[in-house]
């Protein structure tokens, strides 16, 4: 995949970067069709299936629990990669957008949506 592009071509910083991209936009597509966060509204209704309040707490906080172990896994793959090879500014720009979906979520729900409620 990163054969092609090895020269130092501006077309191959947009490849590295559209692949980031591309894969944030479909893990947040995906994960927020399946994952629950609390106190989103744009989040799935929520179904009470949970039995105890430890896998009701993994179900309710779902979205941001997957998106933090995946940042993890990233940052794993990204310190075992020398940051100057194609492999390595992808898991680099992973790694960003990664933290970015997570903060989006986060932030997201603790800024806007409590301030919404009150209005």
């Amino acid at each position: 995949m990163f054969q092609k592009t090895e020269d130092t071509s501006r077309f191959k910083d947009l490849y590295d970067n559209a692949i980031a991209d591309w894969a944030g936009a479909l893990i947040i597509m995906v994960v927020t069709k399946y994952l629950h966060e609390k106190g989103s509204t744009e989040s799935r209704p929520f179904k009470e299936v949970a039995k105890t309040p430890f896998s009701r707490f993994l179900v309710e906080h779902s979205l941001s629990l997957f998106l933090g172990a995946l940042l993890m896994i990233n940052i794993g793959v990204w310190n075992h990669l020398d940051p100057k090879s194609p492999a390595g500014e992808v898991a680099g720009n992973t790694l960003s957008q990664l933290l970015q979906l997570l903060a989006l979520v986060l932030l997201t729900k603790k800024l806007f949506e409590q301030g919404a409620k009150k209005q």
